[in-house]
């Protein structure tokens, strides 16, 4: 999922409070780092009940995904 930059000035003439403004760039970044933990937990979820002797094999690919 490619991020989205905000235009700050666009974004400053909806909300004239920085404090807005910086409650709506957090509000944003919880939303990416969620769908971002729902990729990755997809994606794991193949690794899910593999056999012990493929155990290393399956470690590697996690940690490339991850």
């Amino acid at each position: 999922m490619p991020i989205r930059t905000l235009d700050l000035e666009k974004l400053g003439e909806k909300k004239g409070n920085k404090y807005e403004k910086i409650v709506v760039m957090s509000k944003r970044a919880r939303q990416v780092a969620a769908q971002e933990k729902l990729e990755l937990d997809e994606k794991l979820k193949y690794f899910e009940g593999f056999e012990d002797e493929d155990e290393f094999t399956f470690n590697e690919e996690q940690e490339r995904i991850s």
